[in-house]
């Protein structure tokens, strides 16, 4: 969705409010698409501060469906952010939000989601991830697989035990 500022900017009215729907089906990052299972409208106050200067003030609030980082189930991850900035519409920074005087509103909710996300996902502190032999969800069940993990600096003298045994 486009907001049109040329009005504003020209008669530098404040406070100025719109809504506004996220649009985005899915969030896309890195090559993967997250899916919204929820997002609420934006009631977007917009104040002209100069003839390229804006002041944006919002709330954000969607839940995507991603998976845990450990063990790959889906989780609900909420973002709830309130935002408060002065942007620069003539900003190289900034220059992707706007086409002339409108302004992107969804490339703006995009940006700030991307702020938000979480460094790592996971479905609880504990998760205990998926076995790296048989690929087993360890939080459900356990395997038997041999999970030993040997140092590998120490690989060569393990061949040589192994080696040893040979003769």
């Amino acid at each position: 969705m486009f907001i049109d500022l040329s009005e504003l900017l020209l008669h530098k009215k404040s406070d100025q409010k719109f809504e506004a729907a996220v649009e985005m089906e899915n969030y896309e990052l890195s090559g993967s698409a997250y899916p919204f299972k929820k997002k609420d409208a934006l009631n977007l106050t917009i104040s002209a501060l100069s003839d390229s200067k804006i002041y944006i003030e919002c709330n954000i609030n969607v839940t995507l469906i991603m998976p845990c980082d450990r063990c790959l189930e889906d989780v609900d991850v909420n973002i709830e952010s309130h935002v408060a900035k002065e942007i620069d519409i003539l900003s190289q920074e900034e220059s992707d939000l706007f086409e002339d005087k409108l302004f992107d509103v969804e490339k703006f909710v995009y940006k700030e989601i991307l702020i938000e996300l979480p460094m790592k996902v996971l479905c609880k502190e504990d998760c205990k991830g998926i076995c790296n032999r048989c690929g087993t969800n360890l939080n459900r069940k356990t395997c038997d697989c041999d999970t030993t993990q040997l140092d590998p600096r120490m690989a060569k003298v393990l061949d040589v035990f192994k080696d040893f045994k040979e003769v």
